[in-house]
């Protein structure tokens, strides 16, 4: 089961490798199944995307460092993030809350 979530123009407007995109997720279901977050990004014909395993339940969160892409994140046409869990699939799946923040790293 993937469910897809589309990144806004705003996001990606200024995108660059210096970026982080952290993923906070509040979720529960009855019994855990694996899961992932998918960051993908487009640039005309050439995509890229960056999997990263999400804790099983609760609040949770991950970050996708673009600094090893192949392409040029300040040339990325859209991006989406897919959130995907394994079989078996509880009944039911609860997400409680979802943010994505874009943050500069840390200079040294």
């Amino acid at each position: 089961l993937s469910l897809a979530i589309a990144l806004p123009k705003g996001a990606l407007a200024g995108l660059e490798r210096r970026h982080l995109l952290g993923l906070d997720l509040a979720w529960a279901a009855q019994d855990m199944p694996p899961a992932y977050a998918r960051l993908n990004l487009k640039q005309g014909p050439n995509s890229e995307t960056l999997l990263r395993d999400l804790p099983r339940g609760g609040a949770t969160g991950t970050e996708f460092d673009l600094w090893p892409l192949g392409i040029e994140p300040e040339r990325v046409d859209t991006g989406w993030i897919d959130l995907i869990f394994e079989a078996p699939l509880p009944a039911r799946i609860e997400i409680r809350d979802l943010v994505v923040a874009r943050r500069p790293r840390a200079g040294l």
